[in-house]
């Protein structure tokens, strides 16, 4: 998009290129931003009155670059899924990572049932997580005293006054694709702020703007924003270097137990972070889809022990876990398994 903008302010053809393989880069991230990428690259290039070589030039370089990295993993994907039909390989592979979440109300607004609390809590973690994870004001009490007043100050202090000409033509540039972008999270995604990263920079415009714009001396307020940035990111930043994750850390807990030798014995019944389990410790057991209760106990039978990472897990009848050990980091620095128990399932009640 940055080198897009570019071409249309300068009229260099080699910014095009340098959109056209950043393009290739981003759809290779995300596949599913190869249409969006194509509609960028082609604005530009109609905006811009491109000739029709540097059309054939920019498309052509988009699709190289996807093929780069296209054809190696169907390849790869081919060769791990042996009774399918090749040209269906990556298709079903892009069908399947949408397909899981037409079913999850926490993800998919279509899977939910609309009621009043439904929407409430999905737009408090959508909009009020922009302040509370994205700007970090969850990370302390001061930051939740001092955070959302700086924030309300500068929001007010913005939207209230007289908005100059360069305001006014950098939200109708900007409005259009950030109002897309907001409404296809909202719908399609779950409320994790790193979906929008890239609505960040604007709110942060919004609210500099409003509190440079301020009279003296309360337009000094403008300091205390990134100061507080810093009191939020800078412990966040040493914790996050010092300490492994929380589903890491339970792993390594579970390896200072057992040894190497005796960890074929252990069962891992984890719903949260079996993943990690299979990466870090293969040696023990675990289950990529729990068994249901009444499997469970001839499954489990002969095992040394059997823990587990879920406090709602269904279990045969006289099971109760026991709390063990709990793993935890700020929510500010990722959200995802900040908080984590770790449970070994008694089953002699």
């Amino acid at each position: 998009m940055l080198a897009a903008i570019c071409f249309l302010k300068q009229k260099k053809s080699g910014l095009l290129v340098w959109a056209a393989l950043m393009g290739a880069a981003a759809a290779g991230t995300r596949p599913q931003l190869f249409l969006v990428v194509a509609l960028i690259l082609g604005i530009s290039l109609k905006q811009g009155s491109a000739k029709a070589k540097t059309w054939w030039l920019s498309y052509t370089l988009l699709l190289a670059g996807c093929l780069t990295w296209l054809l190696p993993m169907w390849y790869l994907q081919a060769q791990l899924r042996p009774g399918e039909a090749l040209w269906r390989v990556y298709p079903e592979l892009v069908y399947s990572q949408w397909r899981w979440r037409l079913n999850m109300p926490s993800i998919y607004i279509g899977a939910g049932d609309w009621s009043p609390r439904y929407l409430a809590m999905r737009l408090a973690q959508h909009f009020l997580g922009w302040f509370g994870v994205g700007l970090g004001f969850l990370q302390s009490p001061v930051m939740l005293v001092l955070g959302p007043i700086i924030a309300l100050l500068g929001l007010a202090a913005y939207s209230f006054r007289h908005q100059e000409l360069e305001d006014r033509n950098f939200w109708k540039f900007h409005t259009p694709w950030a109002l897309l972008h907001i409404a296809i999270i909202f719908v399609c995604l779950s409320g994790k702020q790193r979906y929008y990263l890239v609505i960040y920079p604007l709110l942060l415009v919004a609210l500099m703007r409003g509190l440079l714009k301020m009279r003296p001396p309360w337009n000094w307020t403008a300091l205390v924003l990134p100061a507080l940035f810093l009191y939020v990111t800078i412990p966040a930043a040493i914790q996050n270097h010092r300490e492994e994750a929380p589903p890491v850390r339970l792993v390594r807990y579970l390896e200072q137990l057992y040894p190497p030798s005796q960890r074929k014995d252990v069962v891992l019944l984890f719903v949260n972070v079996w993943r990690n389990a299979e990466w870090y410790a293969p040696e023990f057991r675990t289950f990529r889809g729990i068994p249901p209760p009444a499997e469970l106990q001839e499954i489990l039978n002969g095992a040394v022990a059997v823990y587990t990472d879920d406090a709602k897990v269904p279990l045969p009848e006289g099971w109760r876990r026991v709390p063990l050990a709990t793993f935890q980091r700020s929510i500010i620095i990722h959200d995802k398994h900040h908080f984590l128990t770790l449970f070994l399932i008694d089953r002699h009640s």
